[in-house]
């Protein structure tokens, strides 16, 4: 589509068409890191984890979230290994948030994601147009804030659930993966490890993890 026709699109359909390219980039190149449990927010947090600066609250508003399920997701993240909590050396009482080598994989990977898309912006627009547009935006969060906080408009229906990933103990790994293979489950280790596994089948996607003293007559045989 050209310039031309773009220009007589009203600006909800101009971002609609424009929604979700910086998450298709970054998306390509965690693809090609080999990673494939990254939720669909992850890379906010991730990339925000070495800003102490922005709060859990900064964070949840930009996303559109409650602080609850930014707790949850940065949970979600200590356990798939992409971040590591320790006792902050400054206050015993609170906890800190370090990105492990895999965080700082998907972070390296994410910059280059938005590179690649800034890259191709640069060569449609000019300096000063990337600015403006960027003005833009900012001017359209103003207004929702605003809104917002004047409780004008609709808000956003609750969010519906679409998708779970439960997580299944088995005594032994390799059998259960096997299992569920013979099932047509297409199966895998975590990092050719022995103690987490996935199993995925037309979107359902199943955890597996390793509890070796758990009861061998569990779901996995029923």
């Amino acid at each position: 589509m050209d310039d031309h026709h773009h220009s007589y699109l009203p600006t909800p359909a101009l971002m609609r068409r424009a929604r979700g390219t910086y998450w298709r980039s970054i998306r390509a190149q965690l693809h090609a890191i080999g990673i494939d449990d990254m939720p669909r927010n992850g890379p906010a947090i991730l990339s925000r984890i070495e800003s102490p600066d922005e709060s859990q609250q900064y964070v949840a508003a930009e996303l559109g979230v409650t602080k609850q399920a930014v707790s949850q997701l940065t949970d979600t993240l200590v356990g798939r290994g992409y971040l590591e909590r320790s006792p902050d050396p400054e206050d015993r009482r609170r906890v800190s948030l370090q990105l492990t080598e895999r965080g700082q994989e998907v972070v390296n990977a994410i910059a280059r994601g938005v590179d690649a898309v800034d890259a191709q912006l640069a060569e449609r627009l000019s300096h000063e147009q990337i600015e403006a547009m960027r003005t833009g935006l900012a001017a359209l969060a103003d207004v929702k804030a605003a809104d917002t906080a004047a409780g004008t408009g609709l808000p956003r229906p609750s969010r519906q659930l679409r998708r779970i990933s439960p997580i299944f103990p088995v005594s032994d790994l390799a059998r259960a993966l096997a299992h569920y293979a013979s099932l047509g489950f297409d199966t895998e280790s975590y990092a050719d490890g022995d103690d987490y596994g996935f199993a995925r089948r037309e979107g359902v996607e199943l955890h597996l993890a390793a509890h070796h003293g758990h009861d061998a007559a569990d779901h996995v045989h029923a």
